[in-house]
């Protein structure tokens, strides 16, 4: 139990209905982030703070993945998390056109550009403070634009690649955000999807993935990887950020004892990769929706809720 700027927490195993509109909560997200980036800017650590994911430590006798850091590279448990999501799908990635929604401060981009050798990268991110950042500081290869993960400003069938790391359990309604991903990648192209899912709801999107057309390739808990990322890194991440309430950048860094970090050590939460391919015969009518009204009354209940947990006040 977690108390955050008078907004009492507690990670919901199933999710119980949400009185707040999908365009409430995707405002409170924007207002979030934005100060979140505020804040940033205001430390001598703004310009190297690419990345706003948890990260990924391999394991005793388990191998990192991708191409050597340089021991300079601020964010590397983070870069990390990236290599290990693309993974086998790294060489079709060489030369093509990769989508990233919720694309942050563009580092994954600037990575894949930099040392993968993808083409091009559109990284699409509602917070516009976000996209200002990322479009000054990765200039290779990439270019960003702000925009809603639910109706993406992507043309139909153009897209190599679609990635989406630790944004979509922030989606109120993450059918729209799948049926977009469907909708702008052309048949045979990736889409590489990580992030915290609730257990009881990860077989239902298996389900409706499968409905819209996607081959699941790569299904991966990677909980304990994660959690040790945290245990490495959260401590120092939270101090670069400066002050705050006694739980609101806790959350946003997962520390140790904050809910976050509970979610994921107490098994209702897992941080799964889910690494797929579209085909070219969806086997939905475009009519129907795929979630039942259970289902999306819990992915909108559970994106409020994390909205509440990663709430920031702004300050003047």
């Amino acid at each position: 139990m977690s108390s955050n700027g008078g907004r009492t927490t507690e990670a919901p195993t199933d999710g119980t209905a949400s009185g707040r509109s999908a365009a409430a909560i995707r405002a409170d997200y924007r207002s979030s982030f934005d100060e979140l980036n505020r804040r940033l800017g205001t430390t001598k650590l703004d310009r190297h703070v690419r990345f706003f994911n948890f990260g990924y430590v391999p394991l005793p006798g388990e191998p990192a993945l991708g191409p050597t850091l340089s021991r300079a590279f601020p964010n590397p448990d983070s870069a990390q998390l990236l290599f290990q999501l693309v993974a086998d799908a790294a060489p079709d990635l060489r030369d093509a056109l990769v989508v990233e929604v919720g694309s942050g401060r563009g580092g994954n981009l600037g990575v894949l550009h930099d040392l993968l050798q993808v083409r091009a990268g559109v990284g699409v991110d509602l917070t516009f403070a976000s996209v200002a950042f990322a479009s000054r500081a990765i200039r290779s290869g990439a270019g960003f634009a702000q925009g809603d993960a639910e109706r993406l400003p992507v043309a139909s069938g153009v897209a190599d690649a679609a990635i989406n790391i630790e944004s979509a359990g922030c989606y109120p309604d993450i059918e729209l955000f799948f049926r977009e991903v469907a909708r702008i990648l052309r048949p045979g192209g990736w889409f590489l999807y990580a992030d915290l899912i609730n257990h009881g709801v990860l077989p239902a999107y298996r389900r409706v993935l499968a409905a819209l057309g996607f081959e699941l390739v790569t299904d991966r808990d990677i909980t304990a990887n994660v959690l040790a990322s945290r245990e490495r890194r959260a401590d120092r991440e939270r101090l670069a950020l400066g002050e705050a309430g006694p739980d609101a950048l806790a959350e946003w860094v997962g520390q140790g004892g904050s809910v976050l970090h509970g979610a994921l050590g107490d098994g209702a939460w897992a941080y799964q990769i889910l690494r797929l391919r579209r085909t070219d015969a969806p086997t939905h009518d475009d009519a129907d929706r795929l979630f039942s009204a259970d289902e999306q009354s819990t992915i909108h209940a559970n994106s409020s809720f994390w909205a509440d947990v990663l709430h920031l006040d702004p300050q003047s």
